[in-house]
């Protein structure tokens, strides 16, 4: 199912800049994760960074990371070959 959904999703955006997928997808995750989320997380987070403890976040998908991040107020970074 998930490679028939991504040769849709690669199909549907040929030629498209890749600047605007990402736009795109980082306007996505925000309203997602807005309507979804509840104020633990920021607030664990808080504690954590307050602690100065190392705040690690994994997103299950390439480019999914630095939107939420960015979301949650984490500095984020792709692993080598995922940007």
């Amino acid at each position: 199912m998930a490679r028939t959904r991504g040769s849709y999703l690669a199909a549907l955006c040929k030629g498209w800049r890749v600047e605007q997928v990402q736009q795109i997808v980082a306007e996505t995750l925000t309203e997602l994760i807005t309507r979804m989320s509840t104020p633990r997380p920021a607030t664990l987070i808080a504690e954590h960074r307050a602690a100065a403890a190392t705040v690690v976040l994994s997103a299950p998908r390439r480019g999914n990371g630095p939107p939420i991040g960015e979301l949650l107020g984490i500095p984020t970074s792709s692993p080598p070959g995922w940007a």
